[in-house]
């Protein structure tokens, strides 16, 4: 099911080279995506899933780190990476809107953030379901109720890209960027569906 998105997300950075943090990597199904002139470093919180990344990045000469760390307290400096990206991982952390505001603060100036993951809709039928089933969700750790408008809320970033990714347009990617102009505050930001 994340397989379209996945390789979407992947495609637009290695269309911008440099150093790139992808925060929830798995096992790291995505690392053999990657270009050559993209400086991996890879984090997750779970160390069983790390090590079957380490193994499939083995071979791959574009790796700069594969750590067990936590996506709401990074140890990176600010504006440490061009590049960072997020795919399915912002439903499935406690505090996204915390997420959030670590990714922006690692990226860049000038930089690029892409994020991949579902958000719930604000009405018809996948709406009612998604609200019902909310509670018994969040007991598995999984924010089924999550809206873009809550999760890029205050944020710095540029808006440039939203689409829909497969399957059946279930999840979305967006792509921001860390405009200069945007940190000093004399751009307006723009929000998803705003």
């Amino acid at each position: 099911m994340a397989t379209a998105g996945r390789k979407q997300a992947v495609s637009l950075v290695n269309g911008h080279v440099g150093k790139v943090l992808e925060v929830g990597v798995g096992t790291g199904l995505s690392l053999p995506l990657y270009g050559p002139d993209a400086e991996i470093t890879a984090i997750d919180l779970s160390a069983e899933m790390l090590e079957k990344a380490r193994r499939r990045a083995a071979r791959l000469d574009n790796m700069r780190g594969i750590l067990e760390m936590d996506a709401a307290q990074l140890a990176f400096a600010d504006g440490e990476f061009d590049t960072v990206v997020a795919m399915y991982v912002m439903t499935a952390v406690p505090d996204p809107r915390g997420v959030w505001q670590e990714l922006e603060r690692v990226c860049a100036p000038g930089g690029q953030l892409i994020v991949v993951n579902h958000v719930a809709r604000d009405s018809g039928p996948m709406a009612v379901a998604e609200r019902l089933f909310a509670p018994a969700c969040r007991l598995l750790g999984w924010h089924s109720d999550l809206t873009a408008d809550v999760l890029f809320a205050d944020s710095r970033l540029r808006l440039l890209e939203e689409r829909n990714v497969g399957p059946f347009g279930l999840f979305t990617l967006w792509r921001y960027r860390k405009d200069v102009a945007v940190m000093d505050g004399t751009i307006p930001t723009a929000l998803p569906g705003g």
